[in-house]
Order: structure tokens, then C-alpha cells, then sequence
């Protein structure tokens, strides 16, 4: 399985991983409690789920460097996920 179908699989397969790209998607700019909050899951698997999207370029943040102490917004690089997603359902049907 080619790693960005495999980063897309991982993506969806997930329950906090789906709810909290789900919710990013249709909220941009959103923190880790409001993620929390509006989907169910606790706050510590919010910020698990987030960071396997950030490293699998899925979600993007507003900050660089250092996160502790300050608020950090998270957003859907929509594009790449589309693309990887659309790859995964090609290798799926082949």
C-alpha cells in the first residue's frame, strides 16, 4: 500500500482520528477544546488524533515552533487530504 493511501486509510479508520478531521473540516481555525467539546472526545485524544493529522499533512496549524501556553487553531490542508483520500478509494477498487 503506497504510504500516502496508507496515511489516508489511517486518517478515516480511526473514531476520534475521523470525528476530529470531521469537525476541523467543517470549523477551520479551530483549538483543541472546541474540538473536544463538540465531538465527544476527550481533550488528551483530540490533541493525539491532531497530531497524527499534522504528520500526515492532513492539519495544519497557526503557529510555528512552541506550542505550551498559547492557543493553537487547527485547519484541513483540504487539498492533500482530498488527493490522498481519492487515491486510497483508486487503490481500494483497483
Amino acid at each position: 500500500m503506497p504510504t500516502n493511501v496508507e496515511a489516508a486509510y489511517r486518517a478515516i479508520s480511526g473514531n476520534s482520528r475521523l470525528l476530529t478531521l470531521r469537525y476541523v473540516l467543517d470549523h477551520p481555525n479551530s483549538t483543541v477544546l472546541e474540538i473536544a467539546e463538540a465531538t465527544g472526545v476527550s481533550p488528551a485524544s483530540a490533541r493525539v488524533s491532531l497530531f497524527d493529522l499534522e504528520n500526515a499533512g492532513y492539519v495544519t496549524v497557526d503557529v510555528d515552533g512552541k506550542r505550551n501556553g498559547i492557543s493553537v487553531h487547527y485547519s484541513v490542508n483540504r487539498p492533500q487530504f482530498v488527493d490522498d483520500v481519492t487515491q486510497l478509494w483508486a487503490w481500494i477498487i483497483r
